[in-house]
Parts: C-alpha cells; sequence; structure tokens
C-alpha cells in the first residue's frame, strides 16, 4: 500500500532513507519466539501506535487526506498487532509459570526488552492506543528510564 502510494506522489521505494531498527531486531530475535513477540510485536509496532496518529495529523494539515486514509488502515493493523504480540507472550509465558503473577509477567516482559532492544521507550506515547491494545502503562513507562 505504502509503496503503491509512493508511486503515485512520484517516488519510489528506496527514495528516502530509513532506519533499520526492526530489521536488526528481527536478526537480534531470531532464535526466541517469545523475544521477537516483546520486541517487534510490542515495542517496534508500540511505537506505530504512538506516532502514526501524529503522521496522520501532518498529511491532513498538508492536504494529503489519501495518505492520511491510508495510514489510519496501517494503524489500525498495528494495533491487531500488538494485542497479538502481548497475547502470545503472556500466553507463552504462563505456559511454562501457570501461577505467575500479573507482576512476574510484566517483570519479565521488561527484562526481555532490556536485554533486546538498545535504549529507553521515548515518548510521547497514544496510552489510549496502546490500552486498547491491552498494554496499559505498567507494560512500558518503567521502560522509559534505565
Amino acid at each position: 500500500m505504502l509503496k503503491s502510494r509512493l508511486e503515485d506522489l512520484g517516488g519510489q521505494y528506496g527514495d528516502f532513507e530509513a532506519h533499520s531498527g526492526l530489521w536488526q531486531s528481527a536478526l537480534q530475535t531470531k532464535d526466541s519466539l517469545v523475544n521477537r513477540l516483546v520486541i517487534e510485536h510490542t515495542v517496534h509496532e508500540g511505537r506505530g501506535l504512538d506516532v502514526t496518529p501524529l503522521t496522520i495529523e501532518r498529511l491532513r494539515k498538508n492536504g494529503d487526506e489519501i495518505s492520511a486514509l491510508l495510514l489510519e488502515e496501517i494503524l489500525e493493523d498495528e494495533l491487531t498487532h500488538v494485542t497479538a504480540g502481548l497475547k502470545w507472550f503472556k500466553y507463552l509465558y504462563l505456559k511454562d509459570h501457570n501461577n505467575a503473577s500479573q507482576e512476574e509477567i510484566i517483570s519479565h516482559f521488561h527484562h526481555i526488552v532490556r536485554e533486546n532492544f538498545h535504549g529507553n521507550l521515548n515518548p510521547p506515547f497514544n496510552h489510549s492506543m496502546r490500552e486498547r491494545a491491552g498494554m496499559t502503562k505498567e507494560w512500558y513507562m518503567p521502560l522509559t528510564t534505565d
């Protein structure tokens, strides 16, 4: 979808610089499904929940309703990805630790993020979208500092 929209605007995929954080995290978590779920689906795609609405707003302010609508669709996908990542992370953790408390689950989540994601999570956060995904503040706010 993004490739087609870029072409509609006279560009091509690869015309603009992009960071490789998602790819680097995929390589780093290649041997662990649990780590992949946490880093890719909740950290990176969680960030998508935070920044995409701001991008949509900027596109609308600049008169690009088509791109704004496209990003709204992508935002809903991000929401389902974060929801699923969190759900399956909890499921796998409870499979091995069947009587674990919510605090233990969240603590293990924090451990995985600190071991596999370089740096802190940075605001702004879209608290309402994260909460819709099942990710309340205790999941991510402690990760904003060392």
